[in-house]
């Protein structure tokens, strides 16, 4: 029954998580159309073959087999006896087969259509109306993140135990040694990794408000061999502190238990589960996550072997690791790490989180971007194999998420609909940037491009967006069996 119960918050995470993401997206093209005036002829979810379909006030409202987006196809402005006509009419009790006569056109011409209802309008109204879908994906990402906010956070709580420093590290520099414990950073006292984020937060802040490059000088207070020592650290700047605080958590003790896997990763791939306990790598034996992964990221690519426990019984796992795409040279399985204690944190209360809502999914958004640009710029061909994903690859994410419970299937809603924006963004023909640069290009021409120009182009497009996205399906479900 506990099983029943744990599939059936999936699928229904699974069906919320598309089903939202891809309605808002597509209402907001057609409210967007609605309120300069402009026809709607139809309003989908999903592609293909229809399930069902309805008329209401003129507009036919369907639901397609598959699930891989929606469309809204619009058609002239609105005239006034098609208003008196949309007044009148009435709502279909339920779904009924479309129209007889009425025939689905294909992609390359709904999207002439979509530029000729448009033909007659102003740039700010087409902007409007190509850029409604988008739009209404960041605002319900923001409405999703206000709830993200309000619930209630579980924390690790780390102890700041240094069991290895790597050599020639900022932290050695800092006279910092291995079984060292961190107590303190300009006099005020830490004792979790969760205190320590704030202070050195806080420093990025002062130097990021410095005119020039500005440098900080810090102490640390640290217990060893029983004694309370306080060592000077040298001045370093934004990036200093950045490496000093990631060689400082890198050296931490954390027991060497898998909390999560990343889908479609190395681990996954290889058979390791949550609970997994790690007890050596490529023969060596770990007593600390840290310890483990950092044989991992210096594998120089090859095969790895692991060995585990779990539920009492021994078990060995081989693998290649994918190479770190932010830091080139390293390796990764696709791990992380659980904390052997948790507090939880009370969320915000529903002002402070409908206030800095906006600013937290701008700062998301951002992070997004930047990855995502980060990513194609340093990638390989088959980095990207590994990394891409489509509608299949969403719904196993999804589900992974739902098992974790409301907060990180809210953060992942959060970023699904981000990463609809970004993607229906990109000045393509047939995405959403695309209708947005043909719409300023005509602006500043001062005339439509013929049709004769933008056919063929938007017939390859379509072809290659049709073939990508078919090729990734397949990817994706090669990589989910195998």
């Amino acid at each position: 029954m506990e099983k029943f119960t744990h599939i059936t918050v999936q699928v229904i995470s699974v069906v919320l998580t598309f089903g939202i993401a891809v309605f808002v997206h597509e209402f907001g093209h057609m409210i967007f159309a609605l309120i300069n005036r402009v026809g709607v002829e139809s309003f989908a979810i999903g592609m293909g073959p229809k399930i069902c379909s309805w008329r209401w006030y003129g507009i036919e409202f369907s639901l397609r087999w598959l699930p891989i987006g929606g469309f809204v196809k619009l058609h002239g402005m609105i005239l006034e006896e098609d208003a008196r006509d949309d007044d009148s009419s009435t709502a279909d009790d339920g779904c009924t087969n479309p129209v007889e006569g009425q025939e689905d056109k294909t992609l390359v011409e709904s999207s002439y259509d979509d530029m000729l209802a448009l033909s007659n309008k102003s740039l700010v109204a087409k902007l409007m109306v190509f850029g409604g879908g988008v739009f209404m994906n960041f605002l319900i990402a923001i409405v999703a993140m206000v709830a993200f906010l309000i619930l209630d956070k579980q924390v690790a709580r780390v102890p700041l135990h240094l069991e290895e420093i790597r050599p020639g590290s900022l932290v050695e520099s800092a006279g910092i040694q291995s079984g060292d414990q961190l107590i303190g950073i300009n006099d005020h006292p830490v004792k979790y990794v969760k205190d320590l984020e704030p202070l050195i937060d806080g420093m990025l802040v002062d130097l990021e408000g410095e005119d020039g490059p500005g440098r900080a000088e810090f102490k640390v207070e640290v217990i060893r061999s029983n004694v309370n020592l306080v060592l000077q650290c040298p001045p370093l700047d934004l990036d200093g502190i950045t490496s000093f605080t990631g060689a400082l958590l890198a050296g931490l003790h954390i027991p060497p238990v898998i909390e999560a896997l990343i889908d479609t990763f190395p681990a996954e791939k290889a058979g390791m589960k949550e609970g997994d306990i790690i007890l050596a790598v490529n023969g060596e034996n770990v007593s600390s996550f840290n310890r483990a992964a950092r044989i991992i990221r210096g594998s120089l690519g090859h095969i790895i072997t692991i060995e585990g426990r779990r539920d009492g019984e021994k078990l060995h796992f081989e693998m290649e690791p994918y190479e770190n795409i932010e830091i080139p040279g390293e390796r990764l399985i696709g791990i992380r790490p659980r904390f052997a204690n948790y507090e939880t944190i009370p969320g915000m209360a529903f002002l402070p989180a409908l206030w800095n809502a906006p600013k937290q999914t701008c700062l998301k958004l951002k992070s997004l971007v930047d990855s995502q640009y980060d990513f194609f710029r340093r990638a390989t061909w088959k980095q990207i194999g590994q990394n891409i994903g489509g509608p299949v690859m969403i719904v196993k994410i999804t589900a992974s998420q739902a098992k974790r419970g409301l907060g990180p299937t809210l953060n992942w809603f959060i970023i699904f609909n981000l990463l609809l924006l970004i993607f229906n963004l990109l000045p393509l023909p047939v995405l959403d940037g695309g209708f947005i640069l043909l719409s300023i290009i005509e602006a500043l021409l001062r005339r439509p491009i013929p049709p004769r120009v933008l056919a063929p182009i938007w017939t390859v497009f379509v072809i290659l967006l049709i073939g990508l996205m078919a090729t990734i399906i397949v990817w994706d479900v090669i990589r989910i069996r195998f």
